[in-house]
């Protein structure tokens, strides 16, 4: 098979192109192993053939220290293959790990959960590690050992054939009986251990509710309905593994017998029954021990293929062309969002349509669950719409490197997660080799750096659990100085106000306010009135869609509207508008109002005030 053909069968079944060149040289050692193999049925028929016949010692001599040689080149092969074997798994690990983790972050389904995937990972590299997977690669020298015995005789091959068709047959309905099972096993097994992950989450309203027991109750129940499973695709595999054995041995017995026959009937001397004992042993182990740990082969198998499927956004990143950093206009079109699976139809965004411009503050506001912080999430490029579109600069979001919308687009969520290093670290987005004076930029435009140049060790400080405790402010900060590190095009903060006090909140409009004049276009989802009070444009979602409340642009509207107003009235109007004008007292108390310089008397005052009063009434 050519080098072209071997590869193209890697890439159909997924591997990874890092441990390509450790299967070749285990397949190289299997091939060695497996002839050599050959050399003990070799000695035994020498022996019994020419040996005992000519009673040559020297030629026994001679003949069992070239076997002897076979047999250690043997084991220096099968040796190698198995260190190849642990240092393909280690390979393995070394190649999808880093794809994995990359995978994971950008998964948008949420039921895929980080810990079990690497551990899944961990599972496949064991697998490749042990005699089960190296034992595949003895499968197809059975042909071989088959053709030896038929050399052998014709009998004692047939005998050989009708076993390992026995065998293959019991092998093809094990997979046929015990898939089914296997797949049910490992949902409910996934499920009760995705129950214990996400209760488990938050142990203060556990101990709070006292809903410990229930809890433990409950996982219970769904640990014995997998471990039921669990043991009935075991027993099943057992069963098989033993019908195997059994058939293994059975056919050894058979070749025996069939040898004995042959002997005695003058055919072929007992030497040949020996040898095609041992290669009748060789021929069926591979296939009986594929039998026995057929589970683990078909699990390993499915979760590679499952963990291929999680890194298949990072080949088809990697074939993205570099994007320059971009202006900065965000277009959202067409936007849907089904927040459950279950129910397609029922959408969370429909058909929204947004633009977000350079320099302009765009604030989204609306009740509790309407889907603003999944339209800031949309928008970050963190979650992908069921339909619609979200473009920069006009280019998709799917036509831009990860990389490349990363240091375009920042972001702070709602729920803030800061990884466990250094606050440089943090910052600089867990790079090894970072800027500092981009680092210092981000920090200072975030007005963060005096605040973490007063922690304990400064930048250097690692965000540990229980080490350090940073205040909401101070993790807010961290995170602002992290979205703007890079001088991103695009700012985007669901909800970044919420647990701040006025002097905070008015900090962070000066923040972006500056940010705006630097020509950012900067996204907010808030409910505060101070945000949308700087805000260019203020949205409300509402059913899914966005109505446009208020900003400056629109004051800016009324206040021209206002100002033609005087123009169209009637002069009636404009002497009882003149008659009185509204104030602002000088001291900061309430409105009050004085007399015009044409007001000679309170009469006239006063009943201009009433008329007033009566107007606001009419339009109330």
């Amino acid at each position: 098979m050519r080098k072209c053909e071997v590869s193209a069968v890697f890439q159909s079944i997924r591997i990874p192109a890092g441990i390509r060149s450790h299967l070749r040289w285990l397949i190289f050692f299997s091939v060695a192993t497996n002839f050599l193999a050959l050399a003990v049925p070799l000695h035994i028929l020498q022996v019994y053939g020419r040996v005992l016949k000519s009673g040559s010692l020297p030629t026994l001599f001679y003949l069992s220290a070239i076997v002897i040689t076979m047999l250690l080149v043997a084991a220096v092969a099968d040796y190698s293959r198995r260190r190849v074997a642990r240092r393909l798994a280690n390979k393995y690990l070394m190649e999808i790990h880093p794809d994995i983790v990359r995978g994971l972050a950008y998964e948008t389904d949420k039921s895929v959960r980080s810990s079990r995937v690497i551990s899944d990972a961990r599972s496949v590299a064991g697998f490749l590690a042990s005699r089960n997977f190296i034992g595949l690669f003895d499968m197809p020298f059975s042909m071989l050992f088959l053709l030896a015995l038929y050399a052998l005789s014709f009998w004692l091959g047939l005998v050989a054939t009708l076993g390992l068709g026995a065998m293959l047959a019991l092998a093809m309905f094990n997979n046929r009986s015990t898939s089914n099972l296997q797949n049910r096993t490992e949902k409910m097994e996934s499920d009760a251990f995705g129950f214990a992950t996400a209760t488990l989450r938050d142990t203060d309203e556990i101990r709070a509710m006292g809903l410990a027991e229930p809890i433990r109750e409950r996982w219970k129940l769904k640990l014995l309905a997998a471990f039921e499973a669990n043991d009935e695709s075991s027993g099943k595999a057992a069963g098989f593994s033993v019908a195997g054995s059994f058939i293994r041995q059975a056919t050894q017995v058979l070749m025996v017998s069939v040898g004995a026959m042959l002997v005695l009937s003058g055919e072929m001397h007992g030497g040949i029954v020996f040898a095609a004992t041992f290669i009748t042993n060789r021929l069926l182990t591979p296939v009986s021990r594929t039998i026995g740990s057929w589970t683990s082969i078909t699990r390993s198998f499915r979760t590679h293929l499952k963990l291929t499927d999680l890194t298949a956004v990072i080949a088809s990143d990697n074939g993205r062309t570099a994007i320059d950093r971009p202006a900065g206009r965000v277009e959202v079109d067409q936007v849907f969002l089904a927040p459950d699976a279950k129910q397609p139809t029922r959408f969370l965004l429909t058909g929204l349509s947004l633009d977000l411009e350079p320099g302009r503050i765009t604030v989204i506001t609306g009740g509790t669950g309407s889907g603003k912080s999944s339209l800031a999430r949309i928008v970050a490029g963190a979650a992908s719409p069921d339909s619609g579109h979200v473009k920069l600069d006009g280019t998709t979001r799917d036509d831009w490197r990860a990389e490349d919308w990363g240091r375009a687009v920042g972001y702070v969520a709602q729920t803030i997660k800061l990884s466990p290093v250094s606050v440089s670290e943090n910052i600089t987005r867990l790079n090894y080799d970072f800027d500092s004076e981009r680092l210092l930029k981000a920090s200072r435009a975030a007005r963060a750096h005096g605040m973490i140049s007063n922690l304990p060790k400064g930048y250097a400080t690692v965000l540990e659990r229980g080490e350090v405790f940073l205040t909401d402010r101070q993790t807010m900060k961290i995170a602002l100085a992290r979205a703007l590190y890079g001088d991103p095009s695009v700012l985007v903060l669901d909800e970044p106000d919420t647990d701040l006090d006025r002097s905070d909140q008015k900090e962070l409009i000066e923040i972006l306010t500056s940010l705006r004049d630097q020509g950012v276009a900067i996204l907010v989802i808030s409910r505060r009135s101070q945000m949308r009070a700087v805000a260019d444009d203020v949205y409300e979602l509402k059913t899914g869609t966005l109505s446009r409340v208020g900003g400056r642009r629109k004051r800016d509207k009324e206040d021209r509207t206002e100002a033609d107003a005087p123009a169209a009235e009637s002069a009636p109007v404009r002497e009882r508008r003149h008659a009185v004008s509204g104030s602002a007292n000088e001291s900061g108390g309430t409105t009050g109002f004085r007399p015009s310089a044409r007001s000679g008397d309170l009469d006239d005052i006063r009943a201009s005030i009433d008329r007033i009063f009566a107007r606001h009434r009419q339009v109330v």
